[in-house]
């Protein structure tokens, strides 16, 4: 998910208007469309997820529901002067229980680079580390290729390199955890090839660098691994993609998902998705 932001002045409503009173119907420039944006994803008929934004088609605020359409969770998204992601907060309902807290360095180019966390939710379960920042690199195409999550004594917790298909799309993630030897892989996802240079109505999640999201938009077949140490598959998923229907404008109207889990073996598990969007 990049996306210009802009700060538009009141007082130059009324120099356009004096300046557009002296031009020929002809020469006026063709109104703006409103940008279109997702607002809500259903699963099966019910909200899974909902989207809101700001004036500057920024995204503010995720909700996510249970499956009886029950909030349980959302994240509030804020920005800095340019108009970069600065802060994220997530709660948890029901009472607005505050989980967690990311601080958000960007480069001058708006990508994100370094967040740093900040945990209110009371110590970690007994043996999980948790990480104190994560950083964040990029290609000479600003494409994600590698994060890493750190104590804050620099100490590597887990990395994650992914990689991409010609026309931009997410291939795949390959995740490494430390302990024992050295670097291990612990899960790997890959992407089935995307029809669509691009999807509509998805540049703030591009932003939010929320390119596992964006895939399954895209993606006909997501194949999920998770490893142990010695490299022994503890889980094997796929999640299949089938009758996909598109809107005039390019955007995903719906599209029914099966998911199969191989390791351990489990009942499939089907569902329809669909979406609705901004300005439509």
């Amino acid at each position: 998910m990049k996306t210009q932001y802009r700060l538009l002045l009141p007082f130059i409503i009324a120099v356009l208007i004096c300046s557009c009173s002296k031009k020929k119907k002809d020469d006026l420039p063709p109104p703006q469309e409103d940008k279109i944006l997702l607002s809500t994803v259903y699963g099966n008929g019910k909200p899974a997820a909902k989207f809101h934004y700001d004036a500057d088609d920024r995204l503010t605020r995720m909700d996510f529901f249970s499956g009886d359409g029950a909030l349980l969770t959302y994240v509030a998204i804020s920005y800095n002067a340019q108009g970069f992601p600065a802060q994220t907060a997530t709660y948890r309902n029901p009472g607005d229980i505050p989980l967690e807290r990311k601080v958000i360095a960007c480069d001058a180019r708006g990508l994100p680079v370094r967040f740093d966390y900040t945990y209110l939710d009371g110590p970690p379960p007994p043996g999980i580390t948790r990480p104190d920042y994560e950083e964040h690199s990029y290609n000479g195409q600003s494409q994600l290729i590698k994060t890493e999550s750190k104590e804050t004594d620099g100490t590597l917790i887990t990395r994650t390199n992914f990689s991409y298909f010609a026309n931009g799309a997410l291939k795949e993630q390959t995740s490494w955890k430390t302990g024992g030897l050295g670097l291990w892989k612990f899960s790997e996802t890959i992407y089935s090839v995307s029809e669509k240079d691009s999807i509509p109505g998805l540049d703030a999640f591009n932003q939010l660098l929320e390119h596992d999201f964006i895939a399954t938009f895209y993606s006909e077949l997501i194949t999920f691994y998770v490893y142990d140490q010695n490299g022994i598959k503890k889980r094997h998923e796929t999640t299949a993609a089938s009758g996909r229907v598109y809107h005039d404008n390019g955007t995903l109207n719906r599209q029914n998902q099966l998911r199969k889990t191989i390791i351990p073996p489990q009942e499939d598990f089907e569902s329809v998705l669909s979406y609705e969007y901004t300005a439509e």
